[in-house]
């Protein structure tokens, strides 16, 4: 009777402390999974950076011609990658299309006459995630690379930030200028896209983002060295 009972208690406050984690502690599981997508995120555009510098040593240019996820998976020697990093929260539509890998590879120059001035100024890997899901990776990431607090629970609010002479809107960017100064600074980052009719043109006029049809969805960005 008292094994009985004590079988009793013991799922009793099993069940309590379940309830207790579910409601208390939801949050912090939310948030430890943010963290997990965002290292997921950041591994994936430093593999691809990495499988990049390869491409590049073996005598191919990055400027008039880019690797891609194809040109870096090949079958047929050089392979750079035996796979090509699977997308996160990735959107699935923004600005012309976005790249059908989810992660794309962005480079000066790439953008032709039609960048109009548009076209950032840095070179590395990009990817544009989703308004919902992707925000809490995205504000890790931007936790991690150093431009926002720790404490941030939300990109909404924060105060705009100097970067590199650029006043930088964390909250929303508007301007590729204000890709370009984190670019300059930061090793990678990521941010949410604000209100404008501005375009940034990232890998090519091909994947150009409608900063004021995209808003609210987030950009991280890896630099190429």
């Amino acid at each position: 009777m008292f094994n009985l009972l004590s079988v009793v208690v013991a799922v009793a406050i099993s069940g309590f402390m379940a309830a207790a984690g579910v409601f208390y502690t939801g949050s912090a599981f939310t948030n430890m999974s943010a963290k997990a997508q965002a290292v997921q995120i950041l591994s994936a555009m430093e593999q691809i950076d990495a499988a990049w510098t390869m491409w590049s040593n073996d005598g191919n240019t990055t400027t008039a011609s880019l690797p891609s996820s194809t040109v870096l998976t090949s079958a047929t020697p050089p392979t750079y990658m035996s796979s090509y990093p699977p997308a996160i929260n990735t959107a699935t539509t923004f600005g012309t299309g976005p790249t059908a890998a989810g992660y794309g590879i962005d480079s000066t120059g790439t953008g032709g006459a039609t960048a109009a001035g548009n076209e950032t100024t840095n070179t590395g890997i990009y990817t544009v995630l989703t308004s919902t899901t992707g925000a809490n990776a995205c504000l890790e990431i931007a936790k991690s690379a150093g431009y926002v607090a720790s404490t941030a629970s939300s990109f909404t609010g924060l105060a705009n930030i100097t970067v590199n002479a650029v006043t930088v809107a964390v909250s929303g960017i508007t301007t590729k200028a204000e890709l370009d100064a984190l670019g300059a600074v930061y090793r990678y980052f990521c941010v949410p896209l604000g209100t404008t009719t501005a375009t940034i043109i990232l890998g090519g006029a091909a994947n150009t983002i409608a900063v004021g049809g995209d808003t609210g969805k987030h950009v991280a960005y890896f630099k190429h060295m």
